[in-house]
């Protein structure tokens, strides 16, 4: 009777200790696993981001709301806007751009094609290669990249309405009225259709600037 009930006892605590070692074990797996571990960081990280960025949001908006930031913003907006147009006015820098531009895009493919014989000549390639060389060890390529990310983040956002708008004002667009060919170009020029070459567009001196809806037939002078 005390032998069995001494085996008994023995399986009992045998169990007892196998559970224990077996939680030991799994609380050391917890403990030291580095998956476990990087993932419970990662948790916690998100979380502290998104409390971060609740913060930065709350201070944005109390100082917006402190120092009416946005209002002051969208004031010198348009204060630059209108100081623009007055200049624009003053000095007609726009229609100046676009007769530029429509005289560059004249002369683009003679001096394209000059540059592309020039270039292939012995001297053209020893020069470029020279003015390469030049900009990157001068240290000049990385002003002009410079210069060209603080146009793109602080200039362009403020003229870019500005100069789409005059460009769309200085564009006509419609159809021929003979074979309805589709034609654009600038209000400043005569423009005749691509397909049966007849005058669908001639400027007036008192043309609109603000007007650029599509027409149909402006001045037609068939052929």
């Amino acid at each position: 009777m005390k032998a069995a009930e001494l085996a008994e006892d023995t399986q009992a605590k045998a169990a007892d200790l196998a559970e224990e070692a077996k939680r030991r074990y799994a609380q050391f797996e917890i403990e030291n696993d580095p998956q476990g571990k990087a993932q419970e960081a990662w948790r916690q990280g998100k979380v502290k981001a998104a409390e971060i960025g609740d913060d930065l949001r709350r201070t944005a908006s109390r100082i917006d709301r402190d120092y009416k930031v946005t209002d002051k913003v969208k004031e010198i907006k348009e204060t630059v806007q209108e100081k623009a147009d007055e200049v624009d006015q003053k000095y007609s820098v726009r229609q100046k751009a676009t007769t530029a531009w429509e005289s560059a895009q004249r002369n683009w493919p003679t001096f394209q094609r000059r540059v592309s014989e020039w270039l292939e000549t012995p001297i053209g390639r020893t020069a470029s290669w020279i003015a390469v060389a030049y900009l990157i060890l001068s240290g000049w390529i990385f002003s002009i990249l410079s210069w060209l990310t603080f146009v793109s983040f602080w200039v362009l956002p403020f003229l870019g309405p500005m100069i789409l708008r005059s460009l769309r004002g200085n564009v006509v667009q419609g159809q021929c009225p003979v074979c309805k060919t589709p034609f654009a170009g600038p209000r400043s020029s005569a423009l005749s259709c691509r397909r049966c070459g007849g005058i669908v567009w001639q400027p007036r001196k008192d043309y609109s600037r603000a007007d650029s809806k599509p027409v149909t037939i402006i001045d037609i002078e068939p052929e």
